[in-house]
């Protein structure tokens, strides 16, 4: 008995024996896997600050315009005088419309709002949509900055509409306010298609390749105070359309045409200057009972006016002609300032003609009238009997305004602003110009260029007046002045240690007047590659010794700030001696165990017994 006894205890010292070397075994096993996994260093990613970014938004119909304004907090609750308002987003196009708002007709805002790079989407588009006001609003770099179909009594003001296929898009929609939008560098500036009773002013419709405005059968438009010039075809194009005021625009410089008419009717084409175009300063074709009056045609490669064989009853008198088709001072019957075509076509009225620079006397009984009619060039034989001696006092002076300084990115200067305004006046002559910085206040009168040197984007109003008491309208432009560089700050502190081959740099950019556009990273010297808004990046890979990784942060008016902190990579050594720790640890948690557990089982009592009865 006394030797199954032992036999048995020898058996339970093998059992004990067996799982202390288990526990040895899970302890080298866990020590590897310590080896392998390694330990990372902590880092902290901070939030990103002065830029909010969002997706695309699609909203159909009231309801859910309701549920969204909720889930995202828009304010609001689509009344008039509480409308639902999405503002402060930058939203990338590329995949959809960029914001989308359909079949509502609750009252709502979007404004200061970046929706970009949408190549084959609309940055906004409102289809079947009443009631809505787009503001201030970058919609750049899309198929077409903003697209209106069949959307009616909207308010499109004050946006960015430029380097798109289509600067803004209106196709079914009437009674729309499309105002003081900058759509240049577009295909169009601003297409309008099959709709009624638009306002379209004060838009700066200048250098895209097609046309800077474009109007097809759309009637009941008025056109005032649109600058519409270095258009690749024509300034302004009006198709198909009837009761239209097209007033004070500026359609000079265009490679075609500066205005182009065809199919209108019962309109009047008034205060226009079309100069120094390509072609025609205004080009009539099959359109009837129309009144062109106080326009100035200056410089045209081509005719001041041209009138083709599908046109009759229109009236044209009172205008300005100079140096159009090559004209100079002395009448030549080869370079005729106009032509005629049609029928029934009156180039003066009852009273008064218009002003033709090479046709000005004589004039015996100083009626300021010439004596003898001019002779319009052309198959209707038309001639206009009153031609005016003095130019016609009813032009008010054209003033045009340039700004200079350091130029940055996206039309911010990053220096002092220099503004010069240039005035002329064909008639009686500039008397005075009066500007002023800001939309209120006093006018100042210029008698020279001037400085604007605090940040910010100011707007620069102006205007003149000539010797006949004729008084411009107001122009503005816009001067954003950004001299200051982003604040930027590294999160981690100079001279840290990294026991492993990498770091995680991390930092904070703002910028309180343009905006972070974005931030690049350098290390030892090399080349800056740019991380987008990332506020943090992980150099890999790195050797033991001294690091300078240095931070740059970029506004949007290409200023620019940089950073740099050095720290040490101790890779090698101390990882080892780090895992050699962690092996020991884990080595003595695994005896600890493994003692335990014999100690619950009995086996160390029973040991110490059997050891206490050897001889």
């Amino acid at each position: 008995m006394s030797e199954v006894n032992g036999e048995t205890k020898v058996l339970r010292m093998h059992g004990a024996v067996k799982v202390l070397a288990m526990s040895l075994v899970i302890a080298m096993i866990l020590s590897y896997i310590a080896i392998m996994v390694g330990i990372a260093p902590a880092s902290t990613v901070p939030a990103r600050v002065s830029y909010t970014s969002h997706a695309t938004i699609s909203i159909n119909g009231n309801a859910d315009f309701a549920t969204q304004a909720a889930a995202e907090s828009w304010p609001g609750d689509g009344s008039s005088s509480n409308p639902y308002i999405i503002s402060g987003y930058d939203v990338d196009a590329s995949s959809a419309n960029g914001i989308l708002i359909q079949n509502t007709n609750v009252h709502f805002i979007v404004s200061d709002c970046y929706i970009h790079d949408g190549s084959g989407h609309s940055g906004i588009f409102l289809a079947n949509c009443n009631n809505g006001t787009l503001f201030n609003n970058d919609c750049s770099n899309n198929f077409d900055g903003i697209y209106l179909d069949s959307s009616n009594n909207n308010t499109i003001s004050s946006n960015n509409c430029s380097s798109n296929g289509d600067g803004i898009y209106i196709e079914s929609s009437n009674n729309n306010t499309i105002s003081s939008n900058n759509c240049s560098s577009n295909g169009d500036g601003i297409f309008l298609w099959s709709s009624n009773n638009n306002t379209i002013s004060s838009n700066n419709c200048s250098s895209n390749s097609n046309e800077g405005i474009m109007l097809d059968s759309s009637s009941n438009i008025t056109l005032i105070d649109n600058i519409c010039s270095n258009n690749g075809y024509d300034g302004i194009m009006l198709g198909s359309s009837s009761n239209d005021t097209v007033s004070n625009n500026n359609c000079s410089w265009n490679n075609g045409i500066g205005m182009y008419i065809g199919s209108l009717s019962n309109s009047t084409i008034s205060n226009n200057n079309c100069s120094n175009n390509g072609y025609d300063g205004i080009y009539l074709e099959s359109s009837n009972n129309n009144i062109i009056i106080w326009n100035q045609l200056f410089n045209n490669i081509q005719c001041g006016v041209n009138i083709s064989s599908s046109c009759s009853s229109n009236m044209i008198w009172n205008n300005t002609f100079i140096k159009n088709n090559g004209t100079d001072s002395t009448y030549d019957s080869a370079n005729v300032q106009a032509y005629d075509d049609g029928t029934n076509n009156w180039w003066n009225s009852s009273d008064y003609g218009n002003y033709w620079s090479d046709w000005t006397t004589p004039d015996l009984d100083a009626n300021g009238i010439v004596d003898v009619p001019y002779d319009i060039l052309g198959g209707a034989g038309a001639k206009d009997y009153y031609p005016l001696t003095f130019l016609p006092e009813n032009i008010a002076p054209i003033t045009t305004a340039a700004s200079t300084g350091t130029i940055g990115s996206s039309g911010w200067y990053r220096s002092n602003a220099s503004v010069s305004l240039s005035a002329t006046d064909a008639g009686s002559g500039v008397n005075a110009t009066f500007y002023r910085i800001g939309t209120s206040g006093s006018w100042s009168g210029y008698s020279s260029s001037f400085v604007i040197s605090n940040d910010g984007n100011h707007t620069v109003e102006f205007y003149s007046m000539d010797n006949a008491g004729n008084i411009e309208s107001v122009k503005s432009i816009s001067v954003k002045i950004d001299k200051t560089s982003p604040t930027l700050i590294i999160n981690q502190t100079a001279g840290f240690e990294a026991t492993v081959n990498y770091a995680i740099i991390s930092w904070i950019g703002t910028d309180a007047m343009t905006g972070i556009d974005h931030f690049e990273v350098s290390i030892d010297g090399g080349a800056f590659a740019s991380v987008g808004m990332a506020m943090s990046h992980n150099f890999s890979t790195l050797a033991d010794g001294t690091h300078d990784v240095t931070v740059k942060a970029v506004d949007v008016a290409g200023n620019e700030v940089n950073k740099t902190i050095q720290f040490t990579v101790s890779a090698t050594g101390s990882g080892d001696a780090l895992l050699l720790v962690i092996v020991i640890v884990i080595i003595i948690v695994a005896v600890i165990i493994t003692i335990f557990i014999l100690m619950k089982k009995g086996y160390i009592a029973k040991i110490v017994t059997m050891m206490k009865k050897k001889p």
